[in-house]
């Protein structure tokens, strides 16, 4: 289990069926994104770290 912060959240509540989550992962890491990701389907959850570096 993570402990992470809950600052303003971009987005929340999406359903899986409107995003394109390669597309979106893809701009995050291309992107100056620091924070993480929360992902929830049925059969899994997943948390994904991003830290832009410079």
């Amino acid at each position: 289990m993570f402990l992470l912060p809950k600052e303003i959240s971009l987005v929340k509540n999406i359903s899986n069926s409107k995003i394109d989550l390669p597309a979106v992962l893809s701009k995050l890491r291309n992107s100056d994104f620091n924070g993480y990701v929360q992902v929830y389907i049925p059969s899994a959850a997943a948390t994904l770290l991003y830290s832009a570096v410079h």
